[in-house]
């Protein structure tokens, strides 16, 4: 992550993990959950957020700066749409 100075933002990738951990137990049986990371804004990291996220998600979706969506699975694959 690059440091900016009118900023600063502390990402806990555990508190993110467990979040999508709850957030799936409380799914009714058979629903699948999507995860969701915007671009890398104010340097969050968006790629360890993925990766914190994937094993929790049945699916992404992610916003770049050029205004389009990504949607993919933890397969990796991934479409511009």
């Amino acid at each position: 992550m690059r440091p900016y100075s009118r900023v600063y933002a502390s990402v806990n990738l555990d508190a993110a993990a467990e979040n999508m951990r709850a957030m799936r137990e409380s799914l009714p049986p058979g629903t699948a959950m999507m995860g969701v990371v915007k671009a890398d804004g104010y340097g969050h990291g968006a790629v360890p957020i993925a990766k914190t996220i994937d094993r929790y998600a049945a699916g992404y979706g992610t916003a770049t700066r050029h205004h389009k969506a990504y949607f993919g699975s933890g397969a990796g694959a991934c479409v511009a749409v």
